[in-house]
């Protein structure tokens, strides 16, 4: 308590020094007039003079210092205060609010800071607001700038303070959605949410992540099984670990649980440079964006824009599996492209084709490029190899893969040219 009323004490301090820029001359009307008439200050030189006017004034100021402190400190302590004291700074406001000496208005002004109990005056030039920091408005005082009469300091770090706290809660409720970003998920997908499977009620990463597991070689044949995507009802946020049902934002932590969400495949993946979009004719989701992709209603899928016009079509093209290794093409995640005969092939698997100088389609066994300079070489190596003398008549039935046609020619051990197309992607009949 002690402590607490030294600093109300000590709040008479600073007026005091502002008085004492006196001492070093000038005059005009003091706090003091009431008591000791008009005092006139000399220059510097009558130092001792000047200190003998203003002494009855800082014996003044000291008295009422400790009286305004005792008085705040019964406020904050008990509830209670004088009325006498409570409105004893008044005079000061009356008698010098229109003096001419600027540091006396602000000593009116600054003595109501010294007494903590919110008061109203009737004289309407001061109002202090309870409820908030002291606030002061002197409507007939001119000149007084807003940095001479302020709040305390600590109130406005305090305030400073919350507003920072309010900032940083602001931000993280607007990111926390973001928690976890690219954070989470298996090697097919980010995500930041697990899916029950309802075929064998486990919890997998995601749904390639439950056929790889379930259709492993070391599975009994009986129990392999792929998951059906689109039956799936229940998630298990990656954060938090609630379990729900399937919807974008975690309803306990409220985490985005995938940035592309689509509630049809429930598919949830927060890597939307893939450029994911649903098809709602093929009754998927499939990446690329949809300004690049059409769907073809004959071949039962989505092909490159670029082959709009210019793709054969062919019953069901992507319904089947990967004829080199067999993967199912309409539900793959790997690249697929679609040969000139119209059959559709995943793109590694055609190139590990060519790599081994395969050119034909294993379905259908046309060519799958453009072979025009390699008929070329078959033609001289043909003219620089003439048949024996028993087979130069024998003549074959022949197929072309390519244009199928069928044709009566001279057998050679090289090929048999197609006097159709000029291939000789052919076969004996």
């Amino acid at each position: 308590m002690f402590s607490l009323y030294c600093e109300q004490t000590l709040w008479t301090l600073e007026p005091i020094l502002m008085l004492l820029k006196l001492l070093m001359g000038g005059s005009g009307d003091t706090p003091f007039a009431l008591f000791t008439g008009p005092i006139h200050l000399f220059p510097c030189h009558n130092f001792v003079q000047n200190i003998t006017n203003l002494v009855p004034g800082v014996v003044l100021m000291l008295f009422l210092g400790i009286l305004g402190g005792l008085n705040a400190e019964l406020q904050y302590k008990v509830g209670v205060s004088i009325d006498g004291l409570q409105y004893s700074w008044i005079w000061f406001l009356e008698n010098f609010k229109e003096s001419s000496d600027h540091s006396m208005r602000l000593v009116s002004i600054y003595c109501w800071r010294l007494s903590s109990t919110p008061v109203t005056s009737t004289m309407g030039e001061v109002a202090i607001m309870h409820s908030e920091p002291l606030q002061f408005e002197c409507n007939d005082i001119k000149h007084m700038t807003e940095n001479e009469v302020y709040a305390p300091e600590s109130n406005a770090e305090d305030l400073h303070t919350e507003e920072s706290s309010q900032s940083t809660d602001h931000k993280n409720i607007n990111n926390l959605p973001e928690k976890g970003y690219m954070e989470y998920g298996c090697q097919h997908y980010r995500r930041r949410c697990r899916i029950r499977a309802p075929c064998c009620n486990e919890i997998f990463d995601c749904r390639h992540c439950h056929n790889e597991a379930k259709n492993d070689i070391n599975i009994d044949q009986k129990h392999r099984h792929d998951i059906p995507r689109h039956q799936v009802r229940q998630v298990i946020c990656s954060l938090c670990g609630t379990e729900q049902e399937v919807q974008q934002n975690c309803i306990n932590c409220g985490v985005c649980m995938g940035k592309y969400f689509c509630g049809t495949c429930k598919l949830f993946d927060d890597d939307i440079s893939k450029q994911q979009y649903h098809c709602s004719a093929c009754g998927i989701c499939r990446t690329g964006g949809s300004e690049n992709f059409f769907h073809c209603i004959k071949c039962g899928c989505c092909y490159s824009t670029l082959l709009k016009n210019s793709h054969p079509c062919v019953e069901g093209a992507m319904h089947h599996d990967c004829p080199v290794c067999f993967e199912y093409l309409f539900e793959s995640r790997n690249d697929i492209t679609v040969m000139p005969c119209g059959h559709t092939i995943h793109k590694s698997c055609l190139n590990e084709m060519r790599e081994h100088f395969q050119y034909a389609c294993p379905l259908c066994s046309k060519s799958v490029c453009d072979m025009s300079k390699v008929w070329e070489k078959f033609d001289l190596e043909i003219a620089a190899t003439p048949m024996p003398e028993p087979y130069q008549n024998k003549m074959v039935w022949i197929l072309c893969n390519d244009c199928g046609k069928t044709n009566h020619v001279q057998f050679h051990f090289v090929a048999q040219k197609c006097p159709n197309c000029k291939s000789y992607n052919t076969r004996q009949t």
